[in-house]
C-alpha cells in the first residue's frame, strides 16, 4: 500500500527508537560531531560522523541525528556519494553541508 503519512509516521517512529537505543554520551559526542563538521563548511556524510565517534549501536542512529540537524536548519543535504564503509557495499548516501557556513 502507498500511504505517506502512515509511511512519514513509521520513520519518525523508527528514528526516535534509534536515538533512544544510543547511551547520552554517544549521542552527545555526535552531535557535537555534527556541529563541528558542519561548522567547518565542506561537504561531510554520516561515514565522517562514524570516523568521529565510532558506530552507534543501532544502526539508524546517524541517520536520525543527520535528520534531526536538517530539521532544525542546521544542514542542508548536498550530493551523493558512494559509502567507503566495506560492510555498506559501496551503497549511496547523502552529504551535507551546514547551513550557516
Amino acid at each position: 500500500l502507498l500511504d505517506l503519512i502512515a509511511a512519514t509516521e513509521l520513520r519518525n517512529n523508527g528514528m526516535a527508537l534509534a536515538e533512544d537505543a544510543e547511551p547520552s554520551a554517544w549521542t552527545r559526542a555526535a552531535s557535537q560531531a555534527i556541529a563541528d563538521l558542519a561548522a567547518s563548511g565542506e561537504p561531510f556524510s554520516s561515514d565522517d560522523v562514524c570516523r568521529m565517534v565510532g558506530r552507534p549501536r543501532h544502526p539508524n542512529a546517524v541517520g536520525a541525528l543527520m535528520k534531526r540537524a536538517v530539521d532544525s536548519g542546521t544542514l542542508r543535504r548536498a550530493e551523493m556519494v558512494q559509502s567507503q564503509r566495506v560492510v555498506a557495499r559501496g551503497r549511496w548516501l547523502p552529504t551535507y553541508r551546514g547551513m550557516r557556513a
